[in-house]
């Protein structure tokens, strides 16, 4: 967009017309701070003003627009002033980002992020090559361990009977790159060296192409369970 000096835009591509969904004779001559939603118009102004003065801004401001009546996006703007050669004010130039979509997947993962985090059910992440990179709170209760004492480690280290190449962590290990999940009911090491038996299930992370990038692993101690059912057949 491009603004005369009352704040009136007076240049609009078709990406523009688009994105505030107006026509472009609707769109020119409109104040730029009619584009603004509410709680948006004074960051708009700020920049406007800081424009004017210094001539351009550094990096990118995030406000809220108006798309048509109804609507809003959000959208990232930055600019820089225009002048003649005597150095008088001819235009400000704004370019504008909508960046709604990337802001929403932002907030999806935070969300995702939260979700794994303090969920009840033990997770974590590894690499391919089976080492942690992640735990959530749930798994650091369940084995008694800090978080940076688990991640670097192999998964293999938390699951008992691992060692060898008939070992339970083997077994897992192949079903998975053969490329299927594996779910079923093992035992694992906590901290202190006891033995515990947990329900788990393991798929990979691929990427849209097929490459595994992670493995996610879910467990849940069964420990008290099992030992409810031993008594009860007594």
């Amino acid at each position: 967009l491009a603004l005369n000096s009352s704040g009136c835009v007076s240049e609009a591509n078709e990406a523009a017309l688009a994105m505030f969904g107006s026509s472009r004779e609707s769109l020119i001559g409109r104040p730029m701070a009619s584009l603004a939603a509410p709680d948006s118009s004074d960051t708009l102004l700020g920049l406007l003003a800081a424009l004017r003065r210094n001539g351009h801004v550094r990096g990118q401001t995030e406000m809220e627009m108006l798309r048509g009546e109804d609507l809003t996006f959000t959208a990232s703007v930055c600019g820089n002033v225009g002048v003649d050669l005597q150095g008088l004010f001819t235009q400000t130039h704004l370019i504008i980002a909508d960046i709604s979509a990337a802001r929403k997947a932002d907030a999806e993962k935070r969300l995702l992020a939260a979700a794994v985090e303090h969920a009840s059910e033990s997770m974590i992440i590894t690499d391919v090559g089976g080492t942690v990179l992640y735990a959530n709170q749930a798994f650091e209760k369940l084995v008694g361990a800090q978080r940076s004492s688990i991640a670097g480690r192999p998964f293999s280290d938390f699951m008992a009977g691992s060692n060898g190449p008939d070992g339970q962590y083997a077994k897992i290990a192949a079903h998975l790159e053969a490329g299927h999940p594996w779910g079923g009911r093992v035992s694992g090491w906590k901290a202190d060296g006891s033995s515990y038996e947990m329900e788990l299930a393991v798929s990979a992370v691929k990427r849209a192409d097929g490459l595994v990038l992670n493995y996610v692993a879910v467990s849940q101690d069964i420990t008290a369970k099992l030992r409810m059912e031993r008594e009860l057949r007594q």
